[in-house]
């Protein structure tokens, strides 16, 4: 993962849904206003053929494709690193990221590579499976613990004596 100082601006290709919900998060942790490149949308610094142009080379030396095209922001990807663009891994303070998910360089590269030429639909059904599959064990303990009535008896007794207890303190 790439670390930057904050308050560097940020080149963001893509100013979609997906770029505006990354530009206002960058904005609101601190990483200041970010630098747009779009083909089609208005208030952008230019195309997203751009990004090779010096002066934003300069003032932004991290970017980050915000496209739905994976075979698009495959390409993108490989450009900006060839160019000298940082691709960092921007997680949200707020977001909670599991202790077993693999967040780095390459993670998106990998992605884009076994997405390329397919659809956003089967992007959704593949993260379906992946929260499907994370959800299992949670979902198998849940049963278990729903199933065993004296457990769960017991469970309430306590919990009611403490919270007794506490009450009449």
């Amino acid at each position: 993962m790439t670390i930057l100082s904050k308050f560097s601006h940020v080149l963001v290709l893509g100013r979609g849904g997906f770029g505006a919900e990354l530009g206002e998060m960058l904005e609101d942790c601190g990483w200041g206003k970010p630098v747009f490149l779009d083909d089609n949308a208005a208030g952008c610094a230019g195309a997203l053929r751009d990004y090779v142009d010096p002066a934003l080379r300069r003032q932004c030396p991290a970017a980050f494709v915000a496209l739905g095209n994976n075979a698009l922001r495959l390409q993108l990807i490989q450009k900006l690193t060839a160019t000298g663009y940082k691709l960092p891994v921007f997680i949200h303070p707020a977001a909670e990221v599991s202790r077993s998910a693999a967040l780095g360089a390459g993670s998106m590269e990998s992605l884009c590579q076994e997405m390329a030429g397919k659809g956003y639909g089967e992007l959704k059904n593949r993260t379906a499976d992946c929260v499907i599959a994370a959800l299992e064990p949670l979902q198998r303990e849940y049963k278990r613990i729903i199933a065993d009535k004296a457990y769960l008896q017991n469970l309430i007794n306590t919990n009611a004596e403490k919270a007794a207890y506490r009450a009449n303190k």
